[in-house]
């Protein structure tokens, strides 16, 4: 975390998120994440994302996902 400068692991976990997701798109798939992935940082507008919390989560993760990268 600290060679990456990240100051929580919700950053970590979107950094590995966002690798994974590079070699899932090397082979046409998509990636799916649960509404916390959106936490981290910016992910490409291509990932299904999972609101289990509730409605406002999908309704987040929407605009979220809509944003340009």
């Amino acid at each position: 975390m600290t060679k990456e400068g990240f100051t929580d692991s919700f950053q970590l976990q979107n950094y590995f998120f966002r690798r994974v997701q590079t070699i899932v798109d090397k082979y046409h798939k998509k990636t799916n994440g649960w509404n916390e992935i959106l936490k981290g940082g910016e992910i490409n507008p291509n990932t299904l994302i999972s609101a289990w919390q509730g409605i406002n989560y999908g309704i987040e993760s929407a605009k979220e996902v809509m944003k340009p990268l």
